[in-house]
């Protein structure tokens, strides 16, 4: 368990916690460590999707400079990606 923030989880761990369950420690640190573990691989993920993408993100933004307002379509442009049909 971190320190600086303490437990990622809101399980309560008193004796009458949700539901009137209560919750061992033990049980209480697999989860905040579960949930930390799926936070950091989606931090990861989600940085990963961004560097692999900066240049559309670059050139997004300077159009957003450009031009104040994109509207879908040329936003899709100015990111070089192409404009997907949504049901």
């Amino acid at each position: 368990m971190s320190e600086k923030v303490g437990r990622l989880t809101a399980i309560p761990s008193d004796s009458q916690g949700a539901y009137g369950l209560s919750s061992a420690p033990a049980t209480l640190d697999a989860v905040d460590g579960e949930a930390r573990r799926i936070v950091a691989e989606c931090y990861g993920q989600a940085c990963r999707q961004l560097e692999e993408n900066r240049a559309r993100l670059d050139a997004l933004a300077q159009a957003l400079m450009d031009h104040e307002t994109l509207d879908e379509e040329a936003a899709y442009r100015a990111a070089g990606m192409p404009r997907t049909g949504r049901g």
